[in-house]
């Protein structure tokens, strides 16, 4: 679906492993998701490559993103992954293209969300990319804090296990700083 944007070839792999009796009852909910989300790919009629509209872009996005949220069952389940998947293809090319566009901000943020549930390469820290600069770029606002608090999630998420959360001082310390930025209520400075 990502490389080939071929809604009709997703469905018809996918529909050819629905029954196959090697997979769990989960890998068939994820095979029944992901015929799902290229069916409503199809029928939005738009690929990303034919859909240079900055509003058709964002709205797209904004509309693939939020159906794979509503998805989800617990923070980090992949049952959304194949409206991820097509939500970044609208999202990427808005934010190359539309990079002072007032929606910006929330562009990226969908994008952070993203990465961080379809990290499925070594590169770990490739997704808070997004989140940092949320946070750089919209500093003390709501939308910051709300980056924050993922981009908090995802490190500790990272660095936690059975033996609990090793994150290095490092990037406790890098999240430190984050977060003095993210605050929508910075402390004053202190007058002399």
């Amino acid at each position: 679906m990502r490389e080939q944007r071929n809604p009709d070839a997703a469905i018809q792999f996918f529909e050819s492993l629905q029954d196959d009796a090697r997979l769990s009852e989960a890998e068939q909910d994820d095979i029944d998701g992901w015929i799902s989300a290229a069916e409503d790919w199809k029928s939005v009629g738009k690929f990303p490559d034919m859909t240079l509209d900055p509003n058709k872009q964002y709205e797209l996005g904004d509309r693939f993103f939020k159906t794979g949220m509503s998805r989800l069952k617990f923070p980090l389940d992949d049952a959304g992954n194949a409206d991820f998947g097509i939500a970044q293809s609208y999202l990427l090319p808005f934010i190359i293209q539309n990079d002072t566009d007032s929606r910006i901000g929330e562009a990226l943020y969908m994008m952070g969300e993203i990465r961080r549930r379809l990290w499925n390469d070594n590169d770990y820290w490739a997704g808070n990319f997004y989140f940092k600069e949320v946070i750089r770029r919209f500093a003390h606002t709501e939308l910051a804090l709300k980056a924050y608090q993922s981009l908090e999630a995802d490190v500790h998420f990272g660095y936690s296990g059975s033996g609990g959360d090793r994150t290095p001082r490092s990037v406790l310390k890098m999240l430190k700083t984050y977060k003095a930025l993210a605050d929508p209520n910075p402390p004053k400075p202190r007058k002399k």
